[in-house]
C-alpha cells in the first residue's frame, strides 16, 4: 500500500469500493443460482467461480459484519495476500459496510 505510506492514510473511495464489494456478494442460493438483493428489494444475479460464492454464501450466513470483514480479507485465495495486515484497513471496510448496511450506498459514499 504505497499510497497509505505516502498519504498516511487509505483511500477513502478505493475502501468504500472495496465494501461495496463485499455488500455485492452478500449472495444465496436458490434453484436458478446465486443471487444478491438489491436496496429495493430486487434480485440481481450473481455469476463468479463457484468457490468464491461458496465462501460468500457461507461468511454471509454470519450476521456479524466484523465477522464478515475479517474472514473476506484475511482470504488469500481472494487477494492473494492477508489484507487485515494492512493497518487500517479492516477497520475502514467495517465502517462503510456498517454504514452502506444502516443507511445505503448513496448516503455513504455522499459522506466520504
Amino acid at each position: 500500500m504505497d499510497y497509505k505510506a505516502m498519504n498516511v492514510e487509505l483511500p477513502k473511495r478505493l475502501s468504500f469500493s472495496l465494501a461495496a464489494l463485499i455488500k455485492f456478494y452478500d449472495v444465496k442460493k436458490d434453484e436458478s443460482g446465486y443471487y444478491g438483493i438489491r436496496e429495493n428489494g430486487d434480485r440481481y444475479p450473481v455469476k463468479d467461480d463457484e468457490e468464491i460464492l461458496e465462501f460468500f454464501e457461507k461468511v454471509w450466513k454470519e450476521k456479524d459484519l466484523a465477522v464478515i470483514v475479517n474472514e473476506t480479507l484475511k482470504n488469500k485465495a481472494l487477494w492473494h495476500q492477508d489484507l487485515t495486515e494492512v493497518e487500517g484497513l479492516e477497520e475502514t471496510i467495517l465502517k462503510d459496510l456498517t454504514s452502506i448496511a444502516n443507511n445505503g450506498v448513496r448516503e455513504t459514499i455522499n459522506k466520504l
